[in-house]
C-alpha cells in the first residue's frame, strides 16, 4: 500500500505498563508490514512541542488516566490547539478514553455487560473515507472492550448491526453480544480544522486483524470525509457528557474476570477470598455477579490454575472466566 498523501505520522506510547502491548503491535505493523516511518511521541516530549513535526497522532491502547495526568495543562493545552489547527488524533481503546477523557470526542463509552473475552464480531461499514478497500462489513475483534455510544449517527463510521438480525455474526464465544448491537466500532469526528477516528476496541490486535488495519490506514492516510454540520457543531455539553462517561470506566487490563450467576455469588466469594486480597464484585444485572481480581498475567500467578479449578464443580453457574 501507498499513502494517497505524505503524512508525518506520531506514535504516542501513553504509559509504560499498560500500553506497552498495543504499542508493540503497532510499531511492528508501522516497520515490518507498512514500513511506514514514525516519530515516538511521549506525554512529556508532546507537552514540549513535538506536535509540530506531526501530522497524524496515533495514541493506542494505554491508561488514559495516566496519560491525561502526565499531559498536565499545558499538554492538553497543546493537544487540543494542534487538533483545532488541523491535526489528526487516532485513539484506539485507552487512546480513544484519552480523546474523551480530554473532550475531543462526543462518543460515551460505557463497561460492558456482556462476557466476550476475545471474539470476531461482524460490523458494517458506512461510506466514506475510511471504508475504502475494505468493503461493505468488517471483522471487528472484541474482548471486554468498552461500549461505544454517539448521538450523532452520522459520526459513526463503523457499526455493529442490530443483534440476533440477519446481519449478526459472532465467531467465538460470548455471553450477552447483543448490548453492542447498533453501538458503534469507529466514530470519525471534526474538531475545529481537525479530525478525531475513535476505536472502541483493537484494530491491530496482535498484529493480525487484516480488516479493521484497513480502516486504520485510511485512518491516517485517507481523505477527510465529507462535511457533517452536526459533527462540527458539536456542544461543549456533549463532549462534557462524554468525558465524564469515560472517568467511570472500570479497567480490564490485567484482570482476572469472572462473572458467575447471582445464586452462587456467595460461594464464588469465598472461594476467591480464600486465594488473597478481597476481590472486586458487583452486580451486572438482575441474575449475574461479575468479579475483579488484578492478576496482570497467569504466568506471574500460578494460583490462577488452582482457582480455576476450584470454580469448575459449580457448572453452569459460572458464566465465564477471562484469565489475563
Amino acid at each position: 500500500m501507498e499513502p494517497d498523501g505524505a503524512a508525518s505520522i506520531g506514535l504516542w506510547r501513553l504509559d509504560d505498563e499498560v500500553g506497552y502491548e498495543s504499542a508493540g503491535w503497532m510499531r511492528w505493523l508501522f516497520d515490518e508490514k507498512w514500513h511506514v516511518p514514525f516519530y515516538e511521541v511521549t506525554s512529556t516530549s508532546l507537552a514540549e512541542g513535538a506536535l509540530e513535526a506531526v501530522d497524524v497522532l496515533v495514541a493506542p491502547h494505554g491508561d488514559a488516566e495516566t496519560a491525561y495526568d502526565d499531559l498536565g495543562p499545558a499538554g492538553r493545552r497543546t493537544l487540543r490547539e494542534w487538533l483545532a489547527d488541523g491535526g489528526r488524533f487516532i485513539g484506539i481503546r485507552g487512546g480513544t478514553e484519552l480523546a474523551a477523557r480530554l473532550q475531543l470526542t462526543t462518543a460515551r463509552l460505557e463497561e460492558p455487560t456482556s462476557d466476550v473475552p476475545g471474539s470476531l464480531i461482524r460490523a458494517n461499514m458506512a461510506r466514506g473515507p475510511l471504508a475504502r478497500g475494505v468493503g461493505d462489513h468488517v471483522w471487528s475483534f472484541y474482548a471486554y472492550d468498552s461500549v461505544m455510544r454517539l448521538t450523532d449517527q452520522e459520526s459513526v463510521a463503523v457499526r455493529y448491526p442490530a443483534a440476533r438480525g440477519r446481519n449478526w455474526f459472532v465467531s467465538g464465544f460470548e455471553r450477552g453480544a447483543e448490548e453492542l448491537g447498533r453501538t458503534a466500532v469507529v466514530a470519525d469526528e471534526t474538531y475545529g480544522q481537525g479530525r478525531v477516528v475513535s476505536f472502541a476496541g483493537e484494530p491491530n490486535f496482535r498484529g493480525f486483524t487484516d480488516g479493521t488495519q484497513q480502516i486504520l490506514w485510511n485512518a491516517m492516510f485517507g481523505g477527510d470525509p465529507a462535511p457533517n454540520a452536526a459533527s462540527t457543531e458539536a456542544t461543549a455539553d456533549e463532549r462534557a457528557a462524554a468525558s465524564k462517561s469515560a472517568r467511570r470506566l472500570v479497567d480490564y487490563d490485567g484482570q482476572l474476570v469472572i462473572t458467575v450467576r447471582l445464586g452462587a455469588a456467595a460461594e464464588t466469594q469465598a472461594i476467591l477470598t480464600d486465594y488473597g486480597p478481597q476481590p472486586d464484585g458487583h452486580r451486572l444485572d438482575r441474575h449475574t455477579v461479575r468479579y475483579r481480581l488484578d492478576v496482570e498475567t497467569a504466568e506471574d500467578n500460578p494460583f490462577v490454575r488452582h482457582l480455576v479449578a476450584d470454580l469448575a464443580p459449580m457448572g453452569s453457574d459460572i458464566v465465564a472466566v477471562r484469565v489475563p
